[in-house]
């Protein structure tokens, strides 16, 4: 790998995450400028866990309104990720299987190949990161916890940077 790739995609191995989110405050808010603010905790190389303040918002339309679990978009402050697996990164986009259960995990690890098999055909792709979530969902009275496969995918504007585009 490159020194000027990202800490967070210069790993191969999945990464594991924990955040708390309400998918009802999310997915109510139509709005593309608010975000919530929250924590993502994150599994390091060495095992121990540690955390950083983000925001996040839903994003996408299809998902948003026909899913449980909707696509997100995190922001990081330059300043929460300094020394971080995440420092160089401002913006992410998480992807969350549709629905729960297992066939949807499955579902998602085809959509996280298709990123996949863009690197060894062309120069211009998306670099992702797989990801183990915990996700609690704090919706409702009872707070419900889901494990699930994701990924993050690294913002639009990285990617057009890089290939001097727009």
């Amino acid at each position: 790998q490159h020194d000027d790739v990202e800490p967070l995609f210069r790993q191969d191995q999945p990464m594991s995450i924990r955040l708390n989110v309400s998918f009802a405050a999310i997915k109510k808010n139509r709005r593309d400028s608010i975000y919530f603010p929250t924590s993502l905790h994150y599994k390091e190389l060495q095992g121990t866990w540690d955390s950083i303040p983000i925001t996040i918002r839903a994003r996408g339309n299809f998902r948003r309104k026909h899913c449980f679990f909707p696509p997100m978009r995190i922001k990081i402050s330059k300043n929460a990720a300094k020394g971080t697996p995440f420092t160089g990164t401002k913006n992410l986009k998480l992807v969350l299987p549709c629905e729960w259960g297992r066939n949807y995990n499955h579902l998602l690890m085809k959509e996280y190949i298709c990123y996949e098999l863009f690197k060894p055909i062309t120069p211009y792709y998306f670099k992702t990161r797989l990801l183990e979530v915990t996700l609690k969902d704090e919706s409702g009275r009872q707070p419900k916890t889901y494990q699930l496969a994701g990924f993050f995918i690294e913002d639009d504007d990285i990617v057009a940077d890089r290939f001097h585009g727009k």
